[in-house]
């Protein structure tokens, strides 16, 4: 696919995105990124997801993420803290679905 039109500084690609299966796959991303020293631009739930933002070596933008299946409108994006347990894991996304829904009116 032809890339944006810039002055040479801007990589083509926006992100390259990868679906696990569950959290657990997520956290053990993240681990794995930070023993490696990957860049971690930020860990996030977008209501509908827990994910991590990262960085190829080229710089490019790559997102990990594990969709959750409730349906949130977008865009939406509460910080997660990933070096936590999967259950803290667990714990913080129903916290961010729970304030969610009492912001929304939804019961």
């Amino acid at each position: 696919a032809p890339g944006r039109a810039d002055d040479g500084k801007a990589n083509v690609l926006q992100q390259v995105s990868f679906r696990c299966a569950n959290v657990a796959d997520v956290k053990e991303f993240y681990r794995t990124f930070v023993d490696n020293n990957v860049p971690i631009n930020r860990c996030v739930s977008h209501g509908n997801t827990v994910s991590i933002y990262a960085q190829d070596p080229d710089g490019n933008s790559v997102e990990v993420y594990w969709p959750n299946g409730v349906d949130v409108p977008q865009p939406f994006g509460k910080p997660m803290d990933l070096s936590k347990s999967e259950a803290e894991i667990m714990a913080q996304l129903e916290q961010i679905l729970m304030e969610w829904r009492a912001g929304e009116g939804r019961t």
